[in-house]
């Protein structure tokens, strides 16, 4: 927009240097076309548009009805050919919504998107590629349309009210900035419901039942209500009792893809502990060798709580007298079960429980996972653990059959080199290590470990052979052996008809002492071994030398 001129009226008295009678006037001018761009807007002197069109600079300035006989666009000049804070004032005086739009290639931006019916918009101009909105004008009736997204930042929300708002009126709903949707009644009589529906038609309602609230809770209960295709009331799917929490579903319940259910059926009856007996409580099939659930009150250590397959032949225990401390799957009467979760959170396989498991004297075989997140095997007549690989079956061939790392790091590794043999890995790279120098005096240390003829104690007499001995090994190669030499641990000893899963004060009859052994790894002697052998052949070649130097001398 250009800028109101002054006229030079020159120096005082006779104006010298200011201007001629011409360029004043053309200063006024001037003056008058852009004080023309400031007045108060007028309609366009075209009149109504009654069809989708790009308008033009003409209407720059212009309040510009608009009432198109179909859903339209009306494009807005390209921003470049107006001046700065030109404006246009749009009005939907029609029915059908208008879509606002650039001129096609402009690459201009505009703030609003479309007019709905009866809304109306001051639009100006950067004169640049920029058509933003000074005003909008409401619709011309009581309902609101927000095409894009409403933002209410106040605490109180969006409030809904049954007529007009006034003070200390009850809202019928509110929406909150907190997230929370409400539905007020003014009486418990009143019914508020959250609905969804197609196409018109309801088809679920979520809601309080209206029912009158008598004191202690009674009342307002929560309702599912469904609706036909038509919109017809089907009946309320689901009700929860708000004083007693309880859930009524009139339909039958099913779990899974069965193509028809029976229904959800609930017997009653006395205690029971044999298989096969009619339970106290049970929901099934509606046929005797489907799975059931079995629900079956602990009166002694004889009852259980099964869930039981077909023809009673699986059942989920939890094992006669350890009455709600254990879980276990095992045939009818097993005392031991197959697999067993224990209150203290180990797993069991075979066992009653993985007590002994990982030092082998458990008094029978098993499998067990502990809570302290170790894996335990006893097992006499075969080995603990089966690792096998098959060449045949589909997938590339991976020499591993067991990784070991420490920290995301490998370090080590149990692997077949051509499926013919096994092979113990350890780390030992060159980037992971450090060389401080050459071994030297490797063949005195080696030397200095005393070899014994003797036997493992437990082995007997006869399976005597060469030993050494930990703590004498630890001083020449601490490395190679862990453990303190003499250590021992304490550990109770119980009496033996104890629960190992209620242990009481009374079940200790003393205390034990067991040897912690130091243990050796062998194969790291290897190492050292090599150097003692180097050292041999340094000593062996010199010796040959000497004994070269007295023959050539005869």
């Amino acid at each position: 927009m250009a800028n109101l001129q002054k006229v030079n009226l020159g120096a005082i008295p006779d104006g010298a240097g200011g201007d001629d009678a011409r360029t004043g006037f053309n200063r006024g001018n001037t003056n008058v076309d852009v004080l023309s761009t400031q007045l108060a807007l007028v309609s366009n002197a075209a009149g109504t548009i009654t069809n989708a069109q790009a308008l033009t600079n003409a209407h720059v300035g212009k309040r510009v009805n608009i009432n198109l006989t179909s859903a339209g666009t009306i494009n807005l000049p390209s921003a470049a050919t107006c001046a700065a804070d030109q404006v246009i004032h749009l009005r939907n005086t029609g029915g059908t919504v208008i879509t606002l739009a650039i001129t096609t290639g402009s690459g201009d931006t505009i703030a609003l998107s479309q007019l709905n019916p009866g809304e109306s918009a001051l639009m100006d101009t950067d004169g640049v590629h920029a058509w933003n909105v000074i005003t909008r004008g409401r619709s011309n009736s009581d309902n609101e349309v927000v095409n894009g997204t409403l933002y209410v930042n106040g605490a109180g929300g969006v409030q809904v009210y049954n007529g007009v708002a006034a003070l200390g009126q009850v809202s019928a709903g509110s929406i909150l900035s907190s997230g929370n949707v409400g539905l007020t009644y003014a009486t418990p009589a009143t019914q508020r419901a959250i609905t969804w529906s197609t196409g018109g038609k309801a088809r679920w309602f979520l809601q309080n039942d209206g029912s009158a609230e008598a004191g202690s809770n009674a009342g307002s209960n929560l309702v599912l209500s469904a609706f036909s295709d038509t919109g017809a009331f089907l009946g309320n799917w689901l009700t929860v009792s708000r004083a007693t929490a309880s859930v009524s579903i009139p339909g039958a319940t099913r779990v899974g893809t069965a193509a028809s259910v029976d229904g959800a059926v609930l017997f009653a009856s006395n205690n029971q502990s044999a298989v096969g007996s009619t339970p106290a409580a049970s929901f099934s099939s509606g046929t005797a060798t489907g799975p059931r659930l079995w629900v079956i009150p602990n009166t002694g250590a004889a009852y259980f709580n099964p869930i039981v397959g077909a023809n009673d032949v699986l059942l989920l225990p939890n094992n006669g007298g350890n009455s709600g401390v254990n879980l276990s799957i095992c045939p009818p009467g097993s005392t031991a079960g197959g697999m067993r979760l224990t209150a203290d959170g180990n797993v069991s396989f075979g066992v009653v429980n993985i007590g002994g498991l990982y030092n082998g004297t458990a008094t029978a075989d098993g499998t067990g996972f502990g809570v302290d997140h170790g894996f335990y095997i006893q097992r006499k007549a075969g080995a603990g653990i089966w690792v096998s690989k098959n060449g045949s079956v589909a997938g590339t061939w991976d020499p591993a059959y067991i990784q070991f790392y420490n920290q995301g790091t490998q370090i080590g590794s149990i692997s077949t080199p051509a499926g013919s043999s096994i092979s113990y890995n350890t780390t030992s790279d060159y980037r992971i290590k450090t060389v401080v120098r050459l071994a030297s005096g490797v063949l005195d240390r080696v030397c200095a470990i005393p070899v014994y003829r003797g036997y493992y104690t437990a082995d007997g007499a006869g399976s005597e052979h060469e030993i050494a001995l930990a703590h004498e090994i630890a001083k020449q190669f601490p490395a190679v052996v862990s453990g303190e030499k003499d250590a021992v641990s304490i550990h109770p000893v119980f009496r033996e008809d104890y629960d190992p899963n209620d242990v009481k004060p009374e079940d200790v009859t003393g205390l034990a002492e067991a040897i912690v052994p130091q243990q050796v790894d062998y194969s790291r002697l290897v190492v050292p071994l090599f150097a003692a052998v180097q050292e041999l052949r340094a000593l062996l070649d010199a010796a040959n030398d000497r004994i070269s130097d007295m023959e050539n001398k005869r």
